[in-house]
Parts: C-alpha cells; structure tokens; sequence
C-alpha cells in the first residue's frame, strides 16, 4: 500500500508533539529538527513549517541544485499557491500532531500524489511557515514515483478536478491550474511525440484562453521538440536571471 499505507501505520504509532517525514532515499541535514521545532515552539499561530532543499543524484551524474532557487518567503495561509502548485517538499515539513485531528491522514488508494492531496488539507486547514534555509536533501532518480511526469501530471489533474469541491477552491483558481496541468501535460507528450498532446493543449485553452504557454506551445508545436527545447531554454535564462536581480543576488 505504499506510500499513503505505511506513512499512516507511523502517524497511528506517533506520540510526540511534533510530526516530520523523511522518506527512504531522502536525507536530513544534522540541524534539521532542532531548527523546526525552535521556530513552531517560538511560532505558535503556525501550524506547520517547511524549508528548501538540494535536489541531488547519486549515480554517475553526481548533479545537484536547490529546488527553490528564487523563491521569496511566503508565511501564513498558502493554500491557494498550494492549489496552482506544490510549493511544499515532504521531506523538509514539521507539522504539529494536533495538526492531525483537523485534517485526518493521508488517503490510501493514490498511487501518485497522496502527499500533495495531504498537504492541501493542511494549508487550507492551518497557517503555514517557510524557511528559506536548505535542511534537506531530496535523491532524485528514474525510481521515484513521481519521475513519471505524465502519470503524476493526470493525478493531479484528477486531485484537483474531484477536491474543487470539498476543498472549496475558487472556480477562476481551479480553471487557472487545470489550464496549468493540462499544459505540462501536454509539454510532456509533445516532447515524447505522442500527438495526443493537441487534445491537452486545446483544453488547456478551453480552461484558460489567457494561458500564453499554452498559446506559445501551439504555435512551437510546428517545429521539432529540439527546436522548442532550445527555444524554451533561453527563455528560462532570461527569467533565471531576472530572478537573481530581484532576488538581489
């Protein structure tokens, strides 16, 4: 039943105060925990905190990157960031266990992106903390389940189509992400060759007709994926760069 089934039978045997996760291939730094639970026992509006971390591979790339390079410290109720994207990585959040009388455990039965669904519950239930700080390390390789980018793309896809409801989510904020998901779905198969990208694309549009990736793919669809490739690479330089301004870095 991995991953939501064993995560469950840990949070059933928990009894400290606090909750943290840290998965198999996944890695803490030494001063992880003390940092954590320094900052909710000082932080009581807070309900849960998490950090940045380096994306790394051990194999014979050896390659490894910060998962947040620009990103600013964002506090409080995120749960509407949380819908358009992950913002939170597992192995970096602490949670406080009464935490879990309000939101439940994580739902069985989701093979790809149980954690997301959990982590929307808690953002929309509790007041969230970012430290920008890196306090972990996350191991990618071709094994993790969530390397599959067209199959965790369609979870979340379904995630947020069947939450909209219970979770309350904004219709112009559940068209905007749909329109968001479909788009890299459809990035995913174009660079694959799979032509059922058109069909992702055009309901990308139907979701959001103002979504310019979604328009700029359609007209780059002409060209060889390499082409878009190239072209999509530079555009990612010119915005890495313009972060590292604003960032002041």
């Amino acid at each position: 039943g991995a991953p939501a089934v064993p995560r469950n039978v840990a949070l059933r045997s928990a009894t400290g105060e606090y909750i943290a996760f840290l998965d198999s291939d996944d890695l803490w730094l030494p001063e992880k925990l003390e940092t954590q639970l320094s900052f909710l026992d000082r932080n009581p509006r807070f309900g849960a905190v998490h950090a940045n971390a380096i994306a790394f591979r051990s194999d014979r790339f050896q390659t490894e990157r910060p998962m947040h390079p620009f990103r600013p410290h964002e506090d409080g109720w995120i749960f509407e960031r949380m819908v358009r994207a992950d913002a939170i990585i597992l192995s970096t959040l602490m949670l406080r266990r009464t935490c879990l009388q309000g939101i439940g455990f994580f739902r069985e039965g989701i093979p790809v992106g149980e954690d997301y669904e959990f982590k929307l519950r808690l953002s929309k239930g509790y007041e969230v903390a970012y430290q920008s700080r890196v306090l972990a390390r996350y191991r990618y390789h071709p094994a993790n389940l969530s390397a599959d980018e067209i199959r965790a793309r369609t979870n979340d896809y379904r995630l947020i189509r069947d939450l909209s409801a219970p979770l309350k989510i904004p219709e112009s904020l559940r068209r905007e992400t749909l329109s968001t998901i479909t788009y890299y779905l459809a990035r995913a198969r174009f660079l694959r060759g799979d032509r059922r990208f058109r069909e992702d694309l055009l309901e990308s549009i139907a979701w959001n007709r103002r979504n310019p990736r979604a328009r700029a793919l359609r007209f780059l669809s002409l060209f060889p994926p390499p082409v878009f490739r190239a072209i999509e690479s530079a555009c990612l330089g010119i915005w890495r760069s313009y972060k590292k301004i604003a960032c002041g870095r």
